[in-house]
């Protein structure tokens, strides 16, 4: 089960900056924080309550000047799992400040009420909001330890307050399942009407939540399944069922698709965010649609979609690099004719956790080695984690995805060291 976890995610980037090509804003060789003082710091790293090389990055997600990144507890010795960096720190391996401060990540006195156990998914919506799920369990890669049932902690970015704690009972979510994507979808701007979904990829589910109403339910069928043939990583099987998930813009009946696929699995599918939020339309399966495929390795993890452009960006696992749909262009054809690859690098492959769009409309990449951090073969002297950006323009240009190029002519961009 353990490295049904470790995989998570795989692909990417590039480090030149140019044309078409991702920046690499940041790069640790071992995650380090600021705490209140050096006595704690002092005391943990005595205590083996903070073990620099059990932390690793999980999730991103970027707001106005901040770049916020979960550390979820894999191992003991996590000093803050929900975290954040200026993007006006001039330090190119900055430490990470625990948001919204210190004691909400501390777990170490007892009181886990309002604490944040192990974050593994954010996403920030158009409301100014942080949306954090939280796994509630240590330690997952050695001996699991349930701290407390899985949660979502909903955060107002304005005010850095908790506004909302969701609890996900277990008739919704098993001890073994584990969220690993969300989207919120905040329905014709009313913030108050939002809703989210949640990729449930262990327990091979979605959960929707009302933001009105605040109830959780949850969808399951087939399509959410990982994919026997799609299952083999590098002589590695792994059974991870739905993963990406991405929205289009609103349609012209007022509801968006929801596009996702599992991890172990070539296969994208779609279905109206009309049918997810009524109990009995989203009981019908026949109402979920088979888009198409992405071919042999096209297994991916993360995705987003850009509405200016209707390009949907997802990672390439297996196929070292970032691919591409543009919905506009091909909106009733998903196919190996009809996506692209924007990026590829075959010399620096790493193993990227998360992909996302800014509200400037930049694609931002965090790469974290997860693969060999789950072995335990991480080099403390080499550079591990990285995150990188990029514009959407950039990263389209001169491939099938932009539109201002001929299908026909685009090429994937090799990238060297």
């Amino acid at each position: 089960m353990h490295l049904q976890f470790i995989l998570v995610i795989l692909l990417l980037f590039g480090h030149t900056q140019g044309k078409g090509k991702l920046y690499e804003v940041f790069s640790w060789k071992q995650l380090d924080f600021q705490f209140p003082n050096n006595t704690i710091r002092n005391s943990l790293l005595h205590s083996k309550k903070y073990i620099p090389e059990n932390n690793n990055m999980l999730g991103l997600e970027v707001w106005k000047d901040k770049l916020f990144i979960t550390v979820p507890r894999w191992y003991t010795g996590v000093a803050s799992t929900l975290n954040y960096v200026s993007l006006h720190n001039t330090n190119k391996s900055p430490q990470l400040s625990p948001y919204p401060d210190y004691e909400s990540n501390d777990i170490h006195n007892g009181n886990f009420d309002n604490r944040i156990i192990s974050a593994t998914r954010i996403f920030v919506d158009s409301c100014d909001r942080l949306w954090v799920v939280d796994s509630g369990r240590e330690n997952i890669f050695i001996s699991p330890k349930y701290i407390t049932t899985n949660k979502i902690f909903v955060f107002n970015l304005n005010s850095n307050k908790l506004i909302r704690k969701i609890t996900i009972g277990q008739n919704l979510i098993s001890e073994s399942g584990m969220i690993f994507e969300l989207v919120v979808d905040v329905a014709n701007t009313d913030c108050s009407k939002s809703f989210a979904y949640l990729a449930d990829t262990t327990g091979y589910g979605l959960l929707v939540y009302s933001w009105e109403e605040n109830i959780l339910t949850k969808v399951s069928n087939s399509y959410m399944y990982f994919e026997p043939q799609s299952s083999v990583f590098n002589n590695i099987q792994f059974n991870d069922g739905i993963m990406g998930l991405a929205l289009s813009p609103v349609r012209p009946d007022g509801f968006r698709s929801l596009y996702f696929h599992s991890l172990a699995s070539y296969n994208e599918y779609n279905v109206s965010t009309e049918v997810l939020r009524n109990p009995i339309l989203s009981g019908d399966f026949t109402r979920f649609r088979l888009m198409g495929s992405r071919g042999e390795k096209g297994q991916s993890t993360t995705q987003r979609l850009d509405e200016k452009t209707g390009v949907l960006f997802y990672t390439q696992v297996m196929k070292n690099g970032i691919g591409c749909w543009n919905s506009k262009m091909y909106p009733n054809e998903y196919s190996t004719a009809t996506n692209g690859m924007v990026v590829v690098d075959r010399t620096r492959i790493t193993f990227p956790s998360a992909l996302t769009l800014d509200s400037n409309r930049d694609v931002w990449v965090l790469s974290n080695n997860l693969l060999s951090f789950g072995a335990r073969t991480m080099n403390p002297k080499d550079f591990n984690y990285r995150i990188y950006n990029a514009s959407v323009e950039s990263l389209i240009k001169d491939t099938m995805c932009d539109v201002v190029t001929e299908p026909a002519a685009s090429a994937p961009q090799i990238w060297s060291k």
